[in-house]
C-alpha cells in the first residue's frame, strides 16, 4: 500500500527530526546555563571590587574629614569626598542588584541555594564555552524538512499511480497433502 509505506517513512523522518531538535534544545540549554553561570561569576567579582572600592573610599573620606577638622582641607574638598563615597555606595548597590539578577537567571537552570561560593574562574568558564562548539542544527533541520517534503511528494505520486492488490488464501485439500492458493477476485488458482 503506497500510503502506508509513505506514512511509515515520513514518521521515521519525523522521529529523526525530533531527535535533532532535542539535541539542539539541549545545546541551547547548555549555552544559556553556562552564560548565566558566567554572569554570576562576573557579577560576584564586580561586587567584590565595588566592596573594596567603597571601603577604601570610606577610609579616604575619614582622612579628608580629619584633614578638614585640622584645617588642612577645605569644606569643598570634604563635600566632594562625601559625594564620591555616595557614588561608590550607589555603584555597590548596582553591583548587588546585578548579582541578584544574575543569580535569578542562573536559578532557572540549577538550584543555587546549597551553594555559598562559586569555584570557577573566568578562565575556566571561557575554556568550557570554547569546548561547546556551535553545531549546524539549523542546516540539519532544514535538510530534514526537505527530506520529509520529498517523502510526502513521493507518497502522493505513488498514491496517484494505479496499484494492484491481490487477496489470496491457502486452502488445504482434505484428501491431498497439498495446498491450493486461491485468488477469488481474479479467478486464479495456483497448486503447490
Amino acid at each position: 500500500d503506497p500510503a502506508r509505506s509513505s506514512t511509515a517513512a515520513t514518521r521515521k523522518l519525523a522521529i529523526e527530526k525530533a531527535t535533532v531538535e532535542g539535541l539542539q534544545q539541549e545545546d541551547r540549554w547548555k549555552r544559556a546555563s553556562a552564560l548565566a553561570y558566567a554572569a554570576v561569576v562576573l557579577a560576584t567579582e564586580q561586587l567584590l571590587l565595588s566592596t573594596t572600592d567603597t571601603a577604601l573610599y570610606a577610609e579616604i573620606l575619614s582622612l579628608t574629614q580629619e584633614r578638614h577638622l585640622a584645617g588642612r582641607a577645605t569644606a569643598h574638598e570634604y563635600l566632594l569626598a562625601q559625594q564620591e563615597l555616595e557614588r561608590k555606595r550607589i555603584a555597590w548597590h548596582e553591583s548587588w542588584s546585578v548579582l541578584m539578577e544574575s543569580n535569578a537567571s542562573l536559578q532557572q537552570y540549577i538550584d543555587t541555594e546549597p551553594y555559598t561560593q562559586l569555584s570557577s574562574s573566568i578562565e575556566e568558564i571561557a575554556r568550557y564555552a570554547a569546548m561547546l562548539q556551535q553545531q549546524p542544527y539549523d542546516i540539519t533541520l532544514l535538510e530534514m524538512d526537505v527530506a520529509v517534503n520529498n517523502q510526502l511528494l513521493r507518497g502522493l505520486k505513488r498514491q496517484r499511480l494505479p496499484s494492484l492488490k491481490l487477496n489470496a488464501t491457502m486452502v488445504p485439500s482434505i484428501l491431498r497433502t497439498t495446498y491450493k492458493l486461491q485468488v477469488p477476485k481474479i479467478g486464479l488458482a495456483i497448486h503447490m
